[in-house]
């Protein structure tokens, strides 16, 4: 049985609430100039403020996933029997399934691509990952599974609905 995580943050923007779209007509010009030199100044600071916020979400998710990945290779390392992970990206779409075995630790990438150009582009990148290991002799061995129907072995006790990664699967292990 895969763990799952679920993590949500709340961000408190209530400060930026009073951002005018258009000022009120019934101001004097004084008022308006005011308000008006107000509103830039709270958007310049909305704008820092997002563009900082979205890094440290950016490096929580590294740190985050990061973390879960040392545990289970000290957990196969100590030989603890760690139970496998299932991260959710993308606000489900695409799942990160982490395999632990006896002495290694499989990465399974389920794909969903709601856009049929970019679920083209992305078989045709994992196609070509899947290809690459011909030619590069110690790379970590990437497998493509393009059929959903037909999921990597390692998930059939982790994954109830196969089929709803519609782009594949790509599994990455050394």
């Amino acid at each position: 049985m895969a763990m799952n995580y679920n993590i949500i943050f709340r961000i408190d923007i209530s400060k930026y609430s009073s951002i005018y779209e258009k000022l009120p007509k019934d101001l004097t010009k004084e008022e308006k100039e005011t308000l008006a030199y107000e509103n830039e100044l709270l958007k310049k600071e909305l704008t820092v403020y997002s563009a900082e916020t979205a890094k440290l979400f950016s490096k929580f998710r590294i740190n985050l996933y990061k973390s879960i990945i040392e545990k289970l290779l000290n957990e196969i390392k100590s030989k603890a029997n760690p139970n496998p992970v299932s991260l959710k990206l993308n606000r489900g779409n695409n799942v990160l399934f982490l395999v632990p075995f006896e002495e290694h630790l499989s990465l399974i990438y389920g794909f969903c691509f709601p856009d049929k150009t970019e679920e083209a582009l992305a078989r045709n990148f994992l196609m070509e990952l899947d290809d690459s290991k011909r030619h590069v002799k110690s790379s970590i061995e990437a497998k493509f599974y393009p059929d959903p129907i037909k999921p990597p072995l390692e998930l059939n006790k982790l994954e109830n609905d196969p089929k709803r990664f519609t782009s594949g699967f790509v599994t990455f292990s050394n």
